[in-house]
């Protein structure tokens, strides 16, 4: 299951991918699977990937799911080998690091709908849970982004002090935390609540704010801040 077992082409498949790429070029491709079976072909190329292509939406559901899968669930999928899964987690890479360019490029809190679109993409559709520091100087722009623990499915152990020796070994003057919640409600629990007032609690200490704590989904973001700004009082 997931081997890639050599497969002859059929007649005229080199002129359909051919087509393809025309039609990407001219930028008439516009459904997803076409997207993907483009893209496909780059990692398969003496093969037929249309099938692939939709076998692979049709179990994970969208793009943002798919290039979020671990690679073991990737090569679950019959045809999809080593090269198909490496193609889709090395995209996923990229889509990270560009990511975190477009946000570092600007002021992160003078747009916080441009934040929480970075943080979806980044940590929302992971299938575990992670925990992310966004580490900011005093413009409010961003230091850099990082996974700081990563846990089970539904919970992971955070260190507040980690949190802040990482701020401080920055020179941020001010973090803003995150985490996922792979079971995709995005509901702060009484846990979530009491880590950010410990982390507040310890950041104080050292004259770093903690500006806000995001649970991240796939399609939501909420703020505990908008929640409880009681928790973020300095």
């Amino acid at each position: 299951m997931g081997a890639e077992t050599p497969v002859i082409a059929r007649p005229g498949a080199a002129g359909h991918r051919s087509r393809l790429r025309d039609r990407f070029r001219r930028g008439g491709l516009t459904r997803d699977d076409e997207l993907l079976e483009l893209l496909l072909t780059f990692a398969i190329p003496r093969r037929d990937v249309k099938g692939l292509s939709r076998a692979l939406l049709r179990t994970f559901g969208d793009l943002p799911t798919l290039f979020a899968a671990p690679e073991r669930a990737l090569r679950a999928i019959p045809g999809a080998g080593a090269s198909c899964a490496a193609i889709l987690r090395l995209v996923a890479v990229l889509r990270e690091r560009l990511g975190a360019c477009a946000v570092r490029s600007r002021p992160v809190l003078a747009n916080a709908a441009s934040v929480e679109e970075y943080l979806r993409a980044w940590i929302g559709a992971r299938e575990r849970e992670c925990f992310v520091v966004l580490l900011l100087n005093s413009r409010n722009e961003l230091i850099d982004a990082r996974i700081l623990f990563e846990g089970t499915v539904n919970e992971t152990a955070v260190y507040p002090r980690e949190v802040l020796r990482t701020a401080l070994e920055a020179n941020a003057t001010a973090i803003l935390l995150a985490h996922n919640h792979p079971g995709g409600t995005p509901c702060p629990s009484r846990e979530d609540l009491d880590l950010t007032r410990r982390i507040t609690g310890l950041a104080r200490e050292f004259a770093i704010r903690v500006h806000d704590h995001l649970v991240v989904t796939r399609s939501a973001c909420v703020s505990l801040r908008e929640q409880d700004a009681g928790l973020f009082r300095t």
